[in-house]
């Protein structure tokens, strides 16, 4: 890894309603506040979520990327500008420390890693080029099924960037024990670099959500912010 690129981490949603987005924006603040320079690109072409979040208006119709906090910069792709991607990627190498990919569901990955759909592009890039690849997973019954389907799928195909498997949401006392249990359990299957969990935190992420900020801005003390600093 030269020191002149940037490092690429790609997250991605084993299923629906994983708080991936939430993952990527606030993960990419809290690096900008390590004194980071940081590109945040939506590549979640079937569901954008940054610029709504972040309460950034045309943010489609920006040229390369705009800047949202002293250090973070945001862009949004798109299926008629896909082919700006690559172009895009290369600049952003030469003028950031962090890229980070909001790519989405991964909800048959075998199929998307093989097809020529504008969004299974992104993600085969993402296999191929990213330093590392964030595969976030729920606690819930179907949470966890999906999150499996997505391992067993990892352990018959051959991608070159690192894993790593994050629990959200984990609940408080000994319902997220056993949630916990199972999703290591599940992981455990598949060789990850990284195993992250964090916790369930409805308060922060509404209070940021309604107040269109980083939840570092909302509550700075909030215990899934301070996860994600961590």
């Amino acid at each position: 890894q030269s020191h002149t690129r940037a490092r690429v981490i790609a997250i991605c949603s084993a299923g629906s309603c994983t708080g991936a987005s939430t993952v990527a924006i606030n993960l990419a603040y809290e690096l900008s506040q390590k004194e980071k320079r940081v590109l945040l690109i939506d590549a979640n072409l079937s569901e954008p979520n940054v610029a709504i979040y972040l309460d950034q208006r045309n943010l489609i119709d920006e040229e390369l990327w705009r800047q949202s906090s002293p250090l973070m910069y945001i862009k949004e792709l798109t299926k008629e500008r896909i082919s700006e991607f690559d172009t895009t990627i290369e600049k952003a190498h030469a003028e950031f420390d962090y890229i980070l990919l909001d790519i989405g569901t991964i909800h048959d990955l075998s199929s998307q890693l093989s097809d020529r759909r504008a969004d299974s592009l992104v993600i085969t890039w993402a296999g191929d080029h990213a330093d590392d690849l964030w595969i976030i997973a729920r606690p819930d019954r179907i949470g966890q099924m999906r999150f499996k389907k997505i391992t067993s799928i990892l352990n018959r195909t051959s991608i070159i960037s690192y894993s790593t498997f994050v629990l959200n949401m984990r609940s408080n006392g000994r319902k997220g024990q056993e949630e916990e249990k199972a999703f290591l359990g599940v992981a455990t299957t598949h060789t990850a670099a990284h195993l992250y969990v964090l916790p369930a935190d409805i308060r922060g992420t509404t209070d940021a959500a309604d107040s269109r900020l980083v939840l570092a801005e909302a509550n700075e003390r909030g215990v899934l912010r301070k996860a994600l600093a961590s």
